[in-house]
């Protein structure tokens, strides 16, 4: 009676490894899908809080003057010693950027003035200060987040694509 009672005891506690490791490979894996799917909406969110696919189907209102004004405005906002604004940085000054594109670049680590800005367009374009970081950039009204999206809208207006 007591071999049947381990033997049960044994069989049981395997199969629960078995499903806690089973369930712990899927929870990774959804975990790492919704962080993708989120950080592809955060890259593309605009002014008005809405996705680039959403916005499109959107007619101009008086909000949108707004943002016509600010056509130009293109600020680089970075982290003196952040290593991704530093790749950044890097690709600008190696592909002569600056002679291409009109744009600011404003350090938000020492910089009080233009970390208070910073968070401002963050404010604007509808996201959470405490879940974004730099580098950002402002472009017309939209907010682009992390090295890849920076270098790829730089790459775009200076005509590089």
């Amino acid at each position: 009676m007591n071999q049947k009672i381990i033997l049960l005891s044994m069989a049981i506690g395997i199969v629960a490894v078995f499903l806690y490791i089973n369930g712990q490979k899927n929870q990774a894996g959804s975990i790492a899908g919704w962080a993708e799917k989120k950080s592809e909406q955060v890259n593309t969110i605009n002014n008005s809080g809405t996705s680039e696919k959403e916005n499109s189907d959107v007619k101009k209102t008086e909000e949108s003057t707004e943002a016509e004004k600010k056509e130009g405005e293109i600020i680089y906002y970075y982290g003196e010693t952040c290593p991704h604004c530093h790749k950044v940085l890097k690709f600008l000054d190696e592909n002569k950027i600056a002679s291409k594109v009109n744009f600011q670049k404003k350090e938000v680590w020492k910089n009080e003035e233009n970390r208070k800005e910073f968070e401002e367009k963050i404010k604007e374009c509808g996201l959470d200060k405490g879940k974004v970081g730099v580098p950002f950039l402002y472009a017309r009204g939209k907010c682009l987040i992390g090295s890849p999206d920076v270098i790829e809208f730089f790459k775009k207006e200076a005509e590089m694509i």
